[in-house]
Protein backbone atom coordinates (compact mmCIF):
# COMPACT_ATOMS: atom_id res chain seq x y z
CA UNK A 1 0.00 0.00 0.00
CA UNK A 2 1.47 3.49 -1.01
CA UNK A 3 2.53 5.39 1.68
CA UNK A 4 0.35 7.25 4.01
CA UNK A 5 2.36 10.49 4.90
CA UNK A 6 2.66 11.14 0.48
CA UNK A 7 -0.51 9.83 -0.66
CA UNK A 8 -2.99 12.10 -1.36
CA UNK A 9 -6.71 11.68 0.28
CA UNK A 10 -9.54 11.21 -1.62
CA UNK A 11 -11.55 13.58 -1.23
CA UNK A 12 -14.02 15.92 -3.59
CA UNK A 13 -11.27 18.17 -3.93
CA UNK A 14 -8.53 15.40 -5.07
CA UNK A 15 -7.53 15.80 -8.43
CA UNK A 16 -8.01 12.47 -10.56
CA UNK A 17 -4.27 12.26 -11.52
CA UNK A 18 -3.07 12.70 -8.66
CA UNK A 19 -5.43 10.13 -7.07
CA UNK A 20 -5.02 7.40 -9.67
CA UNK A 21 -1.35 7.69 -9.98
CA UNK A 22 -0.97 6.74 -6.55
CA UNK A 23 -3.84 4.53 -6.15
CA UNK A 24 -3.82 2.66 -9.98
CA UNK A 25 -7.26 0.13 -8.72
CA UNK A 26 -9.06 3.38 -8.47
CA UNK A 27 -8.70 3.59 -12.45
CA UNK A 28 -11.17 1.09 -12.82
CA UNK A 29 -13.93 3.23 -10.97
CA UNK A 30 -13.49 5.73 -13.06
CA UNK A 31 -13.71 3.77 -16.03
CA UNK A 32 -17.23 2.05 -14.97
CA UNK A 33 -18.15 6.03 -14.43
CA UNK A 34 -17.59 6.88 -18.11
CA UNK A 35 -13.95 8.06 -17.45
CA UNK A 36 -12.57 5.53 -20.27
CA UNK A 37 -9.66 7.52 -21.84
CA UNK A 38 -10.64 10.77 -21.75
CA UNK A 39 -7.75 12.77 -20.50
CA UNK A 40 -4.98 9.97 -21.47
CA UNK A 41 -3.53 7.17 -18.95
CA UNK A 42 -4.00 9.23 -16.25
CA UNK A 43 -7.73 10.84 -16.78
CA UNK A 44 -8.07 15.03 -16.98
CA UNK A 45 -6.75 17.62 -14.38
CA UNK A 46 -10.32 18.04 -12.69
CA UNK A 47 -11.84 17.49 -9.19
CA UNK A 48 -13.59 14.37 -8.43
CA UNK A 49 -16.69 16.35 -7.30
CA UNK A 50 -16.58 17.84 -10.60
CA UNK A 51 -16.10 14.58 -12.29
CA UNK A 52 -19.17 12.58 -9.82
CA UNK A 53 -21.59 15.69 -11.14
CA UNK A 54 -20.72 15.65 -14.49
CA UNK A 55 -20.91 11.92 -15.06
CA UNK A 56 -24.24 11.83 -12.51
CA UNK A 57 -23.55 9.71 -9.76
CA UNK A 58 -23.57 10.64 -6.09
CA UNK A 59 -20.40 11.71 -4.82
CA UNK A 60 -20.72 10.04 -1.61
CA UNK A 61 -21.10 6.48 -3.66
CA UNK A 62 -18.00 7.30 -5.86
CA UNK A 63 -15.54 8.26 -2.75
CA UNK A 64 -16.89 5.17 -1.15
CA UNK A 65 -15.66 2.65 -4.10
CA UNK A 66 -12.40 5.00 -4.56
CA UNK A 67 -11.23 4.22 -0.83
CA UNK A 68 -12.24 0.71 -1.60
CA UNK A 69 -10.65 0.23 -4.62
CA UNK A 70 -7.29 2.50 -3.23
CA UNK A 71 -7.07 -0.16 -0.40
CA UNK A 72 -6.07 -2.82 -3.62
CA UNK A 73 -4.15 -0.53 -5.24
CA UNK A 74 -0.58 -1.43 -6.07
CA UNK A 75 2.09 0.95 -6.27
CA UNK A 76 2.45 0.47 -10.39
CA UNK A 77 1.41 1.99 -13.42
CA UNK A 78 -2.22 2.17 -14.09
CA UNK A 79 -3.11 -0.28 -17.11
CA UNK A 80 -4.08 1.71 -19.98
CA UNK A 81 -5.11 0.45 -23.14
CA UNK A 82 -7.72 3.03 -25.02
CA UNK A 83 -9.71 1.00 -27.82
CA UNK A 84 -11.45 2.05 -30.37
CA UNK A 85 -14.68 3.91 -28.69
CA UNK A 86 -12.38 6.01 -26.65
CA UNK A 87 -10.95 7.50 -30.11
CA UNK A 88 -13.39 7.53 -32.41
CA UNK A 89 -14.57 11.04 -31.83
CA UNK A 90 -11.06 12.14 -33.41
CA UNK A 91 -11.70 11.18 -36.87
CA UNK A 92 -14.83 13.03 -36.52
CA UNK A 93 -13.34 16.18 -35.55
CA UNK A 94 -10.62 16.51 -37.65
CA UNK A 95 -13.41 15.75 -40.70
CA UNK A 96 -15.38 18.86 -38.99
CA UNK A 97 -12.09 20.82 -39.41
CA UNK A 98 -11.26 19.81 -42.58
CA UNK A 99 -14.98 20.58 -44.01
CA UNK A 100 -14.75 24.08 -42.31
CA UNK A 101 -11.34 24.52 -44.41
CA UNK A 102 -12.26 23.98 -47.54
CA UNK A 103 -16.26 23.48 -48.51
CA UNK A 104 -16.78 25.45 -45.56
CA UNK A 105 -15.60 28.76 -44.06
CA UNK A 106 -13.17 29.15 -47.30
CA UNK A 107 -15.72 28.46 -49.75
CA UNK A 108 -17.98 31.02 -48.14
CA UNK A 109 -15.49 33.57 -48.14
CA UNK A 110 -15.13 33.46 -51.90
CA UNK A 111 -18.50 33.65 -52.28
CA UNK A 112 -18.98 36.58 -50.13
CA UNK A 113 -15.74 38.21 -52.12
CA UNK A 114 -17.42 37.46 -55.55
CA UNK A 115 -20.45 39.25 -54.56
CA UNK A 116 -18.49 41.77 -53.10
CA UNK A 117 -16.55 42.55 -56.41
CA UNK A 118 -19.68 41.90 -59.11
CA UNK A 119 -21.40 44.19 -56.43
CA UNK A 120 -24.91 42.16 -56.91
CA UNK A 121 -25.88 39.28 -54.71
CA UNK A 122 -26.60 37.42 -57.90
CA UNK A 123 -22.95 37.96 -58.89
CA UNK A 124 -22.13 34.26 -57.92
CA UNK A 125 -24.00 31.50 -58.93
CA UNK A 126 -26.64 29.98 -56.59
CA UNK A 127 -25.78 26.47 -56.68
CA UNK A 128 -22.42 27.48 -54.70
CA UNK A 129 -24.36 28.97 -51.78
CA UNK A 130 -26.49 25.78 -51.45
CA UNK A 131 -23.35 23.51 -52.43
CA UNK A 132 -21.60 25.52 -49.26
CA UNK A 133 -24.65 25.66 -46.93
CA UNK A 134 -25.31 21.51 -47.54
CA UNK A 135 -21.24 20.86 -46.37
CA UNK A 136 -21.77 23.45 -43.71
CA UNK A 137 -24.67 21.55 -41.85
CA UNK A 138 -24.12 17.80 -42.38
CA UNK A 139 -20.03 17.94 -42.98
CA UNK A 140 -18.84 20.82 -39.97
CA UNK A 141 -21.92 20.26 -37.49
CA UNK A 142 -22.69 16.76 -38.68
CA UNK A 143 -19.28 15.70 -37.99
CA UNK A 144 -18.78 17.22 -34.80
CA UNK A 145 -21.76 16.37 -32.99
CA UNK A 146 -21.64 12.79 -34.46
CA UNK A 147 -18.10 12.72 -33.05
CA UNK A 148 -19.01 14.66 -29.51
CA UNK A 149 -22.35 12.34 -29.13
CA UNK A 150 -20.02 9.08 -29.51
CA UNK A 151 -17.56 10.73 -26.99
CA UNK A 152 -19.99 11.73 -24.30
CA UNK A 153 -23.01 10.23 -24.60
CA UNK A 154 -21.97 6.39 -23.33
CA UNK A 155 -20.23 8.38 -19.97
CA UNK A 156 -23.08 9.84 -19.09
CA UNK A 157 -25.04 6.71 -19.49
CA UNK A 158 -22.05 4.74 -17.52
CA UNK A 159 -21.79 2.66 -20.76
CA UNK A 160 -19.57 1.60 -23.51
CA UNK A 161 -20.10 3.04 -26.81
CA UNK A 162 -22.46 0.56 -29.11
CA UNK A 163 -20.42 -1.46 -32.01
CA UNK A 164 -17.96 1.16 -32.07
CA UNK A 165 -16.87 -0.21 -35.67
CA UNK A 166 -20.38 -0.08 -37.23
CA UNK A 167 -20.39 3.62 -35.38
CA UNK A 168 -17.31 4.66 -37.51
CA UNK A 169 -18.90 3.47 -40.89
CA UNK A 170 -21.32 6.53 -40.38
CA UNK A 171 -17.80 8.58 -41.06
CA UNK A 172 -17.06 7.29 -44.54
CA UNK A 173 -20.48 7.38 -45.81
CA UNK A 174 -21.22 10.82 -44.61
CA UNK A 175 -18.03 12.32 -46.17
CA UNK A 176 -18.56 10.65 -49.60
CA UNK A 177 -22.52 11.45 -49.22
CA UNK A 178 -21.28 15.05 -48.86
CA UNK A 179 -18.89 14.99 -51.87
CA UNK A 180 -21.49 13.48 -54.32
CA UNK A 181 -23.94 16.36 -53.05
CA UNK A 182 -21.66 18.88 -53.86
CA UNK A 183 -20.60 17.41 -57.11
CA UNK A 184 -24.26 16.94 -57.87
CA UNK A 185 -24.65 21.07 -57.24
CA UNK A 186 -21.66 22.21 -59.28
CA UNK A 187 -22.71 20.23 -62.33
CA UNK A 188 -24.41 21.89 -65.17
CA UNK A 189 -26.80 21.26 -65.79
CA UNK A 190 -27.23 19.77 -61.41
CA UNK A 191 -27.50 15.79 -61.31
CA UNK A 192 -30.62 15.42 -59.49
CA UNK A 193 -30.09 11.74 -59.90
CA UNK A 194 -26.41 12.16 -58.07
CA UNK A 195 -28.16 13.84 -55.53
CA UNK A 196 -30.64 11.27 -54.94
CA UNK A 197 -27.38 9.30 -54.69
CA UNK A 198 -25.64 11.03 -52.02
CA UNK A 199 -28.58 11.88 -50.41
CA UNK A 200 -29.11 7.98 -49.75
CA UNK A 201 -25.54 7.07 -48.29
CA UNK A 202 -25.91 10.33 -46.22
CA UNK A 203 -29.21 9.07 -45.00
CA UNK A 204 -27.57 5.78 -44.12
CA UNK A 205 -24.62 7.53 -42.41
CA UNK A 206 -27.54 9.38 -39.81
CA UNK A 207 -29.67 5.46 -39.62
CA UNK A 208 -25.64 4.12 -38.29
CA UNK A 209 -25.38 7.02 -36.09
CA UNK A 210 -28.69 7.54 -34.32
CA UNK A 211 -28.88 3.44 -33.93
CA UNK A 212 -25.53 3.32 -32.38
CA UNK A 213 -27.03 5.98 -29.62
CA UNK A 214 -30.25 4.42 -29.42
CA UNK A 215 -28.62 0.98 -28.58
CA UNK A 216 -25.98 2.51 -26.35
CA UNK A 217 -28.66 4.14 -24.33
CA UNK A 218 -31.00 0.84 -24.54
CA UNK A 219 -28.57 -0.98 -23.08
CA UNK A 220 -26.89 1.53 -20.30
CA UNK A 221 -30.65 0.97 -18.71
CA UNK A 222 -29.89 5.01 -17.43
CA UNK A 223 -32.86 6.93 -18.54
CA UNK A 224 -32.34 10.45 -18.29
CA UNK A 225 -34.68 13.40 -19.08
CA UNK A 226 -32.02 14.56 -21.95
CA UNK A 227 -32.92 11.43 -23.68
CA UNK A 228 -36.25 13.48 -25.45
CA UNK A 229 -34.24 15.75 -26.72
CA UNK A 230 -31.46 13.61 -28.31
CA UNK A 231 -34.11 11.34 -30.00
CA UNK A 232 -35.59 14.37 -31.16
CA UNK A 233 -32.56 15.77 -32.55
CA UNK A 234 -32.13 12.58 -34.38
CA UNK A 235 -35.13 12.78 -36.33
CA UNK A 236 -35.32 15.87 -37.42
CA UNK A 237 -31.50 14.80 -38.57
CA UNK A 238 -33.63 11.95 -41.00
CA UNK A 239 -35.92 14.42 -41.83
CA UNK A 240 -33.53 16.81 -42.95
CA UNK A 241 -31.84 13.99 -45.24
CA UNK A 242 -34.93 13.07 -46.78
CA UNK A 243 -35.75 16.36 -47.62
CA UNK A 244 -32.54 16.67 -49.44
CA UNK A 245 -33.51 15.52 -53.04
CA UNK A 246 -36.83 17.53 -52.77
CA UNK A 247 -35.10 20.73 -51.66
CA UNK A 248 -32.69 20.18 -54.48
CA UNK A 249 -35.55 19.90 -56.77
CA UNK A 250 -37.17 22.81 -55.81
CA UNK A 251 -34.14 25.09 -55.88
CA UNK A 252 -31.86 23.77 -58.39
CA UNK A 253 -34.06 22.45 -61.15
CA UNK A 254 -37.13 25.30 -61.36
CA UNK A 255 -39.28 25.51 -64.53
CA UNK A 256 -38.46 29.31 -64.86
CA UNK A 257 -37.37 32.03 -62.31
CA UNK A 258 -40.79 32.85 -60.74
CA UNK A 259 -41.20 29.28 -59.70
CA UNK A 260 -37.33 29.44 -58.25
CA UNK A 261 -38.80 32.55 -56.05
CA UNK A 262 -41.56 30.99 -55.29
CA UNK A 263 -39.63 27.83 -54.06
CA UNK A 264 -37.13 29.42 -52.53
CA UNK A 265 -39.94 32.05 -50.43
CA UNK A 266 -41.90 29.04 -49.18
CA UNK A 267 -39.22 26.23 -48.69
CA UNK A 268 -35.96 27.69 -47.90
CA UNK A 269 -36.90 29.03 -43.89
CA UNK A 270 -38.79 25.48 -42.68
CA UNK A 271 -35.78 23.67 -44.01
CA UNK A 272 -33.20 26.11 -42.34
CA UNK A 273 -35.48 25.54 -39.24
CA UNK A 274 -35.17 21.53 -39.43
CA UNK A 275 -31.28 22.15 -40.03
CA UNK A 276 -30.71 24.73 -37.32
CA UNK A 277 -33.26 25.05 -34.62
CA UNK A 278 -34.47 21.09 -35.07
CA UNK A 279 -31.13 19.29 -35.38
CA UNK A 280 -28.44 21.95 -33.73
CA UNK A 281 -30.80 23.82 -31.53
CA UNK A 282 -31.96 20.56 -29.66
CA UNK A 283 -29.32 18.83 -29.73
CA UNK A 284 -27.34 21.79 -27.75
CA UNK A 285 -30.58 21.92 -25.19
CA UNK A 286 -29.77 17.64 -24.67
CA UNK A 287 -26.28 18.55 -23.21
CA UNK A 288 -27.28 21.51 -20.99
Amino acid sequence: MANLKTSPIISAEAFLPDIVSHYPATRAVFDRYGLHGCGGELGPQEQIGWFARLHGVAIDRLLAELRAAAKQSAPIAADFSPSIADTIYRPFFLAGIATVLTLGCVWGAINLFTIGIKESFTGVNYSWVLAHAHAMVFGFVGFFMMGFAYQAFPRFKHASLWRPRLAFAALPLMITGILLQTVAHLLSPPSLSLEIVGATIQFLSIVIFGTTIIMTARLAKKPETYDRFVYASLAWFLVAAIANPVIFKLFELPGNRKELLFNLATFNIPYRDVQLLGIVVVMILASL
